[in-house]
C-alpha cells in the first residue's frame, strides 16, 4: 500500500484550487456593490441625523431669542455668527490655517450652547478629503437668506426675502426652505451659503459627495439628500480655491437651490 495515498487523495489539485479562487472573485464582484451601496445609506442616514440636530440646535436658539434666526454674517469668526472658522486647504504651502482642524470654532457659535459639545455633527461622513494638516472639522453652511442680519444677501440679490425670524418663512414654505446644506469641500470656508438668485451658474457650490447628492435640513426641522441633475454640480474634489464649479452652468439645480433659498 502506498503510504502517501491518503495524502494524496486529500490534496488540492490546482485545477481545484483556481475554480475556488474563481468563485471567491465572483462572490466579491456580487457583494462589493452590495457593501459599497449599504455604505452610501449608512452615510445618508448618518448626515441627515447631523443635519436634523443641527437644526434642532437652531431651533433652540431661536425659542431663546424671540424666534429669531442665529446670525449668518458670511466672513466674521468672531461669536455673533451661528459658527465660527474659515476653511480652506491649508494653501500656499507652509501655511497652516489651525480653524481648519480645531473644533472650538465650532462651538464658539452661537449654536454651541445647544449642540453640547457633539462636534461630530458638524461633520458629514462622505466629506473625507482632508486638509494639509488634518481631517477639517466642518462640512455644512447655512442659507445665505436665513439669519442675514447684516443684509449681504439683499446686496447680493435685491429683492429676494430675507427670513431674519422662524415666521419670517412663509414663502417658499418651512417644508421648502433650507437652512443648512453640505458645501462642496472645494467651496465651503465661512458658514455663509450663497445661492445663485439669477443666471444658471452658481456662486458657492453644493456638496455631490452622497454619489452626486448632497444634504439639507429646512426650516419645518426635516433633512433629505438632493441627488444633483447637472455635470456641473458633480465634480469631482479637487483640493483647490475658488471651486472649480464656481460660475459653472447647472440650471436645473441651480433653479432647485433657487426654489428652496428664498422668493421674490
Amino acid at each position: 500500500m502506498n503510504p502517501h495515498a491518503k495524502s494524496d487523495a486529500s490534496a488540492f489539485t490546482l485545477i481545484e484550487l483556481l475554480v475556488v479562487i474563481a468563485i471567491i472573485a465572483i462572490l466579491a464582484a456580487i457583494l462589493l456593490p452590495v457593501l459599497t451601496r449599504a455604505q452610501q445609506r449608512a452615510q445618508f442616514t448618518y448626515c441627515m441625523n447631523n443635519l436634523k440636530q443641527l437644526q434642532m440646535a437652531i431651533e433652540m436658539y431661536a425659542d431663546d431669542n424671540h424666534q429669531y434666526f442665529p446670525e449668518n454674517d458670511g466672513t466674521t469668526i468672531t461669536s455673533s455668527a451661528w459658527v465660527t472658522g474659515v476653511l480652506d486647504w491649508d494653501f500656499p504651502p507652509g501655511y497652516g490655517n489651525t480653524q481648519n482642524t480645531n473644533t472650538s470654532f465650532l462651538i464658539a457659535g452661537q449654536i454651541g450652547p445647544y449642540v453640547s459639545g457633539r462636534f461630530a455633527i458638524f461633520k458629514c461622513p462622505a466629506d473625507t478629503v482632508p486638509s494639509r494638516w488634518g481631517t477639517r472639522v466642518r462640512s455644512y453652511s447655512m442659507n445665505g437668506f436665513v439669519g442675514d442680519d447684516l443684509n449681504i444677501s439683499a446686496k447680493n440679490s435685491p429683492g429676494w426675502k430675507r427670513f431674519l425670524k422662524t415666521s419670517d418663512c412663509l414663502r417658499p414654505g418651512p417644508a421648502m426652505t433650507f437652512v443648512l446644506l453640505d458645501e462642496c469641500p472645494d467651496s465651503i470656508n465661512d458658514g455663509f451659503f450663497a445661492p445663485a438668485t439669477s443666471g444658471t451658474a452658481w456662486i458657492d457650490v453644493p456638496a455631490s459627495t452622497h454619489n452626486g447628492a448632497g444634504g439639507f435640513s429646512f426650516a419645518d426641522g426635516h433633512a433629505e439628500i438632493k441627488s444633483w441633475l447637472d455635470p456641473n454640480s458633480k465634480a469631482p474634489v479637487m483640493r483647490v480655491n475658488p471651486c472649480p464649479e464656481n460660475k459653472q452652468s447647472a440650471p436645473r439645480d441651480v433653479a432647485w437651490v433657487q426654489q428652496h433659498a428664498s422668493s421674490q
